[in-house]
């Protein structure tokens, strides 16, 4: 898919990607933290306040525990502990106001201690007289024990308990519709030489306080207090909240065991409420100190706060984007200008090169590209320029091969009247010239055997020796392993004839040319010799720079040959001049190396390869 959509809005995308994504990675880090954070720190000042508030209250209970077990100790409690017989009214109304005296007296020394601790009441049960005394209100005779909570739990354990208030309603087993009031007891007994209990002592403290001490010291946080025992049972609470079903009491423990903790705070649901739970668990008493705060009260602030970053992220990606859009807007220009030249260039425009000026990588770009289009230019005009020479060529061609069988056949027959006139200066000049016509028409082909370029030399020296008396001498020494090579037919006699009328024809005496050759792992060089009359030098530097730009008229053989050359075999091929003023020249043609093999995709007259004769 990503194929079908244009550079530019790729670029686009990255960029919104790299910028968008690291924001919003960075965004969500920072809210995660924040809400670490806030839950942390509220979770921190909750377990504070709980620790400082199991402290005060086991504190507290331990402290009247210790002093309500010297209520026991007083003798008017022990007499009637131990007392067997039924009492009489008389009796009981003596022991109740005896009683109700250090009831007073420990209540007092309690409220001095603890000003401010929830102490409720005492209570005495004699099980031997059914008899029960109430430091708030009077005795009740009659109990069945069975109608008096604390009387069921084992007395002595170090345990706190609830029970509910001893009352009319409670002693005589009578439902009351206004509900009963909650206490939390502590029970003590006295028993007998056979460990028989006589006597019970309950103290009590109001449930309600526990939670009221909790709000005082509590910071401003809100949330429900519980105290809870490992067993689930709720000892206080601050409200009615409680947990709705047993399970969730089960969980509540089950969550405060599991985090194996002391104190800390986890997530829980109940009531079909979300509940942010905070606990610290007493190793003394065994109770577990939680709070439950509603998780919309803490985390309605935290979704305010996602609600900001939210925000935020949108901000910032609605300012982003603008700003990629020039930044892709200022990469993809140089490109986009690139785009538009080369498809100039496609449209056949190659007239239009890059001018802009960069100081970055794309002038680089621009630069090659330029230098692309100029060699494609001049290949395109080395290539027209070959179709010319290869059109005028072949008109060349058509005009000498005009009749080409009325020439040899004028040729033979001076050649055979030469013979029968014994002339042999003739026959000698119309072989040669019947051999050197022959060879150089070849039928209409350009390319030759080097063997057949060579037969051309041998044919044109014999008709300038005759002419000029064997003045000339010369020697081919070329290995016949290259014999059969393919080169352009007139690769060397247009060089010699210049040698001859340039060189050897201005020398006084005989002159001597010789055609040899020599070679590296990828070039063959074919040189030329003569010890003719040599070039000054600042002709040679006219006429290297005519060959090589092909500029003026002059030169016209060497120039097309060394253009028909380069062309043919490559730029770096071509003809070479070396000459001594006075002593002669010598002319190197540079061909690739026959054993060289093709560049692919070009075929084998493109790089110059010799294919055998046929």
């Amino acid at each position: 898919m990503l194929n079908n959509i244009s550079f530019r809005i790729k670029l686009l995308i990255i960029i919104l990607t790299m910028v968008i994504i690291p924001v919003t990675l960075v965004v969500s880090v920072l809210y995660r933290r924040l809400v670490y954070e806030i839950t942390s720190q509220i979770s921190n000042v909750v377990a504070n306040s709980l620790n400082f508030t199991s402290e005060y209250i086991e504190s507290s209970l331990n402290s009247v525990r210790r002093i309500s077990a010297l209520l026991l100790s007083e003798e008017s409690v022990e007499t009637a502990a131990y007392s067997l017989s039924t009492m009489t009214d008389e009796e009981i109304i003596d022991t109740n106001m005896s009683i109700r005296k250090h009831f007073y007296d420990y209540i007092q020394q309690i409220r001095i201690s603890y000003s401010t601790f929830g102490f409720d009441s005492f209570y005495i049960y004699l099980p031997n007289q059914n008899l029960l005394f109430d430091s708030k209100t009077t005795y009740y005779e009659g109990v069945d024990p069975i109608n008096v909570d604390f009387v069921g739990h084992n007395p002595g354990e170090n345990v706190w308990f609830t029970t509910r208030a001893v009352d009319y309603y409670t002693i005589n087993g009578i439902e009351n519709r206004y509900g009963y009031d909650r206490l939390l007891t502590f029970t003590d007994e006295i028993r007998d030489a056979n460990k028989r209990t006589i006597l019970f002592l309950a103290t009590n403290v109001r449930v309600d306080f526990l939670s009221e001490y909790y709000n005082r010291v509590q910071r401003g946080i809100p949330g429900d207090f519980m105290i809870i025992d490992d067993r689930g049972n709720i000892i206080a609470s601050s409200s009615s909240l409680g947990m709705p079903e047993n399970g969730d009491n089960a969980r509540l423990i089950n969550n405060i065991k599991n985090s194996q903790r002391l104190s800390g705070n986890f997530e829980i649901k109940t009531g079909g409420e979300n509940y942010f739970t905070v606990f610290s668990h007493s190793v003394n008493s065994g109770w577990n100190y939680v709070v439950l705060i509603p998780a919309v009260e803490i985390f309605g602030q935290i979704y305010n706060i996602q609600k900001f970053f939210v925000f935020l992220i949108i901000f910032i990606t609605v300012l982003i984007v603008p700003i990629c859009f020039v930044i892709t807007r200022t990469l993809y220009k140089p490109l986009e200008k690139l785009v538009q030249v080369m498809q100039n260039v496609k449209n056949g425009n190659l007239k239009t090169p890059i001018t802009d000026v960069r100081r970055d990588e794309y002038q680089k770009v621009y630069e090659g590209f330029n230098l692309m289009l100029g060699e494609l230019k001049q290949l395109i005009e080395d290539l027209s320029n070959e179709k010319s020479l290869t059109k005028q060529a072949e008109i060349n061609l058509i005009q000498a091969q005009i009749n080409p069988h009325f020439l040899y056949n004028t040729l033979d027959s001076i050649y055979s009247i030469a013979i029968i006139h014994k002339v042999d200066e003739i026959s000698n000049m119309a072989s040669a010239l019947s051999k050197f016509f022959r060879v150089s028409l070849s039928g209409g082909k350009t390319d030759i055997s080097l063997k057949g370029a060579l037969e051309i030399v041998r044919s044109y020296l014999t008709i300038q020796n005759i002419r000029f008396s064997d003045k000339i001498q010369y020697d081919i020494s070329i290995p016949e392993k290259y014999m059969g090579l393919i080169v352009p037919k007139l690769l060397l006699q247009p060089i010699v004839e210049n040698s001859i009328y340039h060189g050897l024809e201005k020398k006084k005496g005989k002159g001597r040319l010789s055609i040899s050759c020599s070679e590296t792992e990828e070039t063959l060089f074919i040189h030329i010799d003569d010890d003719g009359a040599g070039i000054p030098p600042e002709q040679l530097i006219v006429l290297e720079r005519s060959i090589l730009s092909g500029e003026d008229d002059e030169h016209f053989a060497l120039k097309t040959l060394n253009k028909q050359i380069m062309l043919k075999y490559g730029k770096n091929h071509g003809i070479s001049l070396n000459s001594q003023y006075g002593k002669g020249t010598r002319v190197t043609i540079s061909l690739p190396h026959p054993g060289i093999n093709p560049s692919p995709g070009l075929d084998s007259a493109d790089q110059g390869t010799y294919p055998e004769a046929g």
